[in-house]
């Protein structure tokens, strides 16, 4: 039992009423009643302080001050004493526990959907930058259509100049007549250097018509590279928001789940609480009965007992027989097994503790006060629940909690 500072001034008050004198039977069992129900006070305050603890450690759970939790828990930690005071303790360890799962799980939910976000971005910039390609490539395409106008516009003009010189010559001819050599001469030069002219200009077309055809069949594979990048992009981008909402809605069903899950915790908590209300009564504390055997120096391999079956303040036990858990059995500890023995020695006896799994009753023997045994076997008996005053219907209460005073009266 632990002392909190609330408790101090009843402590005192029951030190100074354990150190006064008794006068007489009656006033010893008087003093030893009204100590009783100090300590009895003791015990309520505690667990009144427990549920204050625990209280305000559930308030720091909903608000997520998890430090604010941690430290409530650990003050209520110090006074638990009871089972029930103890899963009250798990069970909020446990919606601390919990709670900062859901945290971190809404914490992880918001870091991918910015992510998602992020990505999505990018994928519109890096779109945004490949039309400013194509817009640049259709400006050049443009120019090289006016630049081919330019270039039929200034053929056409050669041609009507060609056959504007050719019907001057014709209207000439008869005037001419005397210089037809000449101007044949003049006409083949001019001819040759039309027809080189219009040769250097067919050539000349002919390579830009190459080079444009290049250049169209370039942009047509560009073009061809671009829309499927669009595609591979638009599929990226399908993807992406796909998995976005895929993880939207796992982390939205981790979260619901989680939810319930603590839901239901709550409400068999709450359900576990009102069972114990309707249980409460008036019970005594038993400890668990205990059998020691140990090994004949003369006979080895035979074991001799003592168990509860044995009258109380008496030094009776079995004869020496080769069984010993068959000798363990017959000391009125039959539920007794080799798993649950402790080796042990004392003065001359060497042999194993056997806990019998079954109440100490009122008149049974008990075997380690008898032998004065050590604490740390006395804390492996169990601690029963059993009714009063007749000791009946008894439950296991604790596990491991066996240094307790037996027969204790207890109100639940």
């Amino acid at each position: 039992m632990s002392i909190n500072p609330g408790s101090i001034p009843l402590l005192l008050c029951l030190l100074l009423a354990i150190g006064s004198p008794a006068y007489g039977t009656t006033g010893s069992n008087a003093q030893m009643e009204k100590r009783m129900a100090l300590l009895d006070k003791l015990d309520q305050l505690d667990a009144l302080d427990f549920e204050d603890f625990i209280d305000s450690a559930n308030s720091c759970i909903k608000r997520r001050d998890f430090s604010c939790a941690e430290r409530h828990i650990g003050k209520a930690k110090n006074v638990a004493i009871t089972g029930d005071q103890r899963s009250s303790l798990k069970y909020a360890l446990q919606d601390l526990s919990y709670e900062r799962k859901i945290q971190r799980m809404e914490r992880d939910a918001e870091k991918a959907r910015r992510k998602r976000i992020r990505e999505a971005e990018e994928a519109e910039e890096r779109a945004i930058k490949q039309e400013k390609k194509r817009a640049k490539k259709r400006k050049a395409r443009e120019r090289r259509e006016a630049r081919e106008a330019r270039e039929r516009e200034q053929e056409e003009r050669g041609r009507e100049w060609a056959e504007s010189l050719d019907n001057r010559l014709n209207n000439h001819m008869v005037e001419l007549g005397q210089t037809l050599q000449n101007s044949q001469d003049v006409i083949n030069a001019s001819y040759r250097q039309s027809q080189r002219k219009k040769a250097e200009r067919e050539q000349e077309r002919r390579d830009d018509t190459r080079r444009d055809r290049e250049q169209i069949e370039k942009a047509d594979r560009e073009r061809d590279r671009e829309l499927a990048q669009r595609e591979e992009a638009r599929q990226e981008r399908t993807r992406i928001e796909q998995a976005r909402r895929d993880a939207e809605r796992r982390d939205n069903e981790r979260l619901v789940l989680a939810k319930r899950d603590k839901e239901r915790r709550d409400k068999e908590r709450k359900d576990k609480e009102r069972e114990v209300q309707k249980r409460k009564g008036k019970f005594q504390l038993v400890v668990e009965a205990a059998a020691f055997c140990w090994e004949s120096k003369i006979t080895p391999n035979t074991w001799k007992c003592r168990g509860p079956r044995h009258l109380e303040n008496s030094k009776d036990s079995t004869s020496f027989e080769p069984d010993i858990l068959a000798q363990a059995h017959s000391t009125k500890c039959s539920k007794a097994s080799n798993n649950s023995r402790q080796a042990w020695s004392t003065g001359d006896k060497i042999g194993y503790v056997y806990l019998c799994n079954a109440p100490l009753r009122k008149h049974d023997a008990d075997v380690m006060n008898d032998y004065s045994m050590p604490n740390y076997i006395r804390i492996k008996r169990k601690v029963f629940t059993c009714d009063r005053p007749v000791m009946r219907d008894c439950n296991v209460r604790t596990t491991g909690m066996g240094v307790v005073p037996n027969w204790r009266d207890i109100e639940e």
